[in-house]
């Protein structure tokens, strides 16, 4: 007999457990969202993971996540652009700056402005072209 009151305690706390760990995820998704709604992507990304530590399906983490990824992939990119932007004034001969920053107006479907680096690469640098024409043919 007592082993049954042990075994509903048991399975009690485990019930328990699940919930607290589901209200955890919803916990942070929900800090995620709202420090989200503010453009602080990187603390949002730290509070989504934080949720899929709870509960690693959590649909809603996981949406808001992938969100706030894309989002600082777009915000990076459009930062990496003007950095190649400063050194290729710099120095416009900066083979490397031209191709790499050609590969990355190709990630963000920027072809004509990928094809304009193409361009001034073939005069400069063959070998750096070729990895430029590789990957606008790949596109």
């Amino acid at each position: 007999m007592a082993w049954r009151a042990w075994a509903a305690a048991l399975l009690l706390a485990a019930a328990h457990a699940a919930a607290a760990e589901e209200s955890s995820a919803e916990m942070y998704t929900r800090l995620g969202a709202e420090v989200e709604a503010r453009g602080d992507y990187l603390r949002a990304v730290e509070y989504y993971r934080k949720a899929l530590l709870f509960d690693i399906g959590y649909g809603p983490a996981l949406n808001r996540l992938g969100h706030a990824l894309r989002r600082l992939a777009e915000i990076y990119a459009e930062e990496a652009v003007g950095v190649y932007e400063h050194a290729l004034r710099r120095d416009p001969a900066n083979a490397r700056a031209l191709r790499e920053q050609g590969e990355l107006l190709i990630w963000r479907g920027e072809l004509a402005r990928a094809r304009a680096n193409l361009r001034r690469l073939e005069g400069l640098d063959p070998e750096e072209a070729g990895i430029l024409r590789r990957a606008l043919e790949r596109r």
